[in-house]
């Protein structure tokens, strides 16, 4: 059975893989007590987390000094609720999970198709995310690149009638908390939404991550949209996240 440390933990881990599939491009990853740092070599403070694992444990010292040293900003994060003295709450998201006995299939539309995404869709993936989430292009195409060239990572699109409306990806992780899939990225161009496409997609992400062998799927989301369409996949809330920055 899971519980809310062993999601938070796999939360952390999949940070930790972004970080590793983004060596190429950067970005890194770093262990100390308390603290998993990961880099993805960008210089936004929401794509180089600093995840508190022990806040007793962890020095700031150690996290400004790795990451000024690569000349990033970044944010920390940690399990919602935790008192951190150090900058400012910019954002609170909830934790979703499943293991593969909860979890419940979507249906795909009609007219719709699924495939998986490569290098050479990297444009398309990015175009899609901009104009879902009113997002820089330029900025999410440095984001999702790698993620479309990796066999780390699985990227989806969605397309109906041939044209491509949603996207999204899965990353398998196996670190503290055992073998897993995150899910992240899930966006559909307005004038596509409210078609079941957002969970058709994020169905066939988690389906390959069971298929895999990951033990369960989890996600984040701040969106109470979002979280029922989890809801309905089989996911339910095991806690919470908080993101600081400022330091």
């Amino acid at each position: 059975m899971i519980d809310a440390s062993t999601v938070f933990a796999a939360h952390v881990d999949s940070w930790q893989a972004q970080g590793r599939l983004r060596e190429l491009y950067g970005g890194g990853t770093a262990e100390y007590a308390g603290w998993k740092l990961m880099s993805s070599g960008l210089d936004y403070s929401y794509f180089n987390a600093a995840c508190v694992t022990d806040s007793m444990l962890a020095d700031i010292g150690q996290a400004r000094e790795w990451y000024r040293s690569r000349h990033l900003a970044w944010g920390t994060l940690m399990p919602s609720g935790s008192a951190w003295p150090h900058g400012r709450l910019l954002l609170t998201q909830q934790l979703m999970a499943l293991e593969d006995a909860a979890f419940s299939r979507a249906v795909t539309p009609s007219g719709c198709v699924l495939r998986q995404a490569d290098a050479s869709d990297v444009e398309v993936v990015a175009r899609i995310d901009a104009g879902a989430f009113g997002s820089d292009p330029k900025e999410g195409r440095a984001w999702l690149e790698p993620l479309c060239v990796s066999d780390g990572a699985r990227v989806a699109i969605g397309e109906v009638d041939g044209l491509p409306v949603a996207t999204g990806y899965s990353l398998l992780c196996d670190g503290d908390a055992g073998l897993s899939v995150y899910i992240g990225g899930i966006a559909v161009l307005p004038a596509a939404r409210r078609k079941g496409i957002g969970a058709a997609l994020s169905s066939w992400l988690l389906g390959h991550g069971f298929e895999s062998g990951a033990r369960f799927g989890h996600l984040q989301t701040d969106s109470k949209d979002a979280a029922r369409v989890y809801e309905r996949l089989g996911l339910s809330e095991f806690g919470g996240i908080d993101i600081y920055g400022g330091e």
